[in-house]
């Protein structure tokens, strides 16, 4: 599971009279993303720039199955 969180603070001021409805984008919050079994957990790499978060997760290379053919002598 990879949890991300974090905090958003409120960056403006608002009368009450200003607005009909508002909604909450601001305060702490946390997101949990199930990851699945290939994910190489050891290589995550994540950034943060201009506001964006980059999480990056490699996969697992699987052993891949080789036929081998048997002569019959």
């Amino acid at each position: 599971v990879l949890t991300i969180a974090g905090q958003r603070a409120l960056h403006f001021k608002a009368a009450p009279t200003d607005y009909v409805t508002q909604e909450c984008f601001w305060g702490s919050f946390s997101r949990n993303i199930i990851l699945p079994e290939e994910a190489d957990v050891k290589g995550i790499a994540a950034s943060f720039k201009n506001g964006i978060l980059t999480v990056r997760i490699p996969k697992i290379e699987h052993v891949k199955t080789k036929m081998v053919r048997i002569k019959e002598e």
